[in-house]
């Protein structure tokens, strides 16, 4: 239908990826019209400009685009300003140069209350010591929300 929204994730790899089932079963279950794909894209640049052309609604940002893609945003949040990666864009204001894309990062919110959740609550990483293998996106969202929650942090 011409009116379904287009959501999805873009990364390089992407087929690994469940975010499509899990969005598409979502949206049946609430009864929304739309659909969420998986977008394999080698080239940022490329794949925003086609994002604008089309109106797509919005797309989750995994590996290796997190932290490339503010660049093409009209709006970034200051959590992900900080981190220096987006996970989400969400479209508004029609199609082309009139299309507003707000870039926020959810990783750092969402990992970090599963962690607090699992050692009993919001101030469970106070004064901790945390170790984060890695230095990608997901990293440095790790990594501003351990320090946000009064954790001491080393990144390996």
């Amino acid at each position: 239908k011409s009116d379904t929204l287009v959501f999805g994730v873009i990364g390089d790899p992407i087929k690994h990826s469940m975010s499509p089932v899990i969005h598409n079963a979502a949206f049946d279950a609430l009864g929304v019209n739309a659909v969420y794909l998986p977008f394999l894209v080698t080239d940022i640049e490329d794949f925003m400009e086609t994002f604008t052309e089309f109106g797509l609604s919005g797309c989750s940002i995994t590996i290796p685009h997190k932290e490339q893609v503010a660049k093409y945003c009209t709006k970034v949040d200051k959590v992900a300003s900080k981190i220096g990666a987006i996970n989400t864009i969400v479209s508004s204001g029609g199609n082309g140069s009139e299309m507003i894309l707000s870039a926020s990062n959810t990783d750092w919110i969402a990992a970090i209350t599963a962690i607090e959740n699992k050692l009993g609550g919001k101030e469970s990483l106070d004064g901790k010591q945390v170790c984060i293998l890695g230095s990608g996106g997901t990293a440095r969202a790790l990594a501003f929300g351990a320090l946000e929650r009064g954790a001491n942090v080393t990144i390996a």
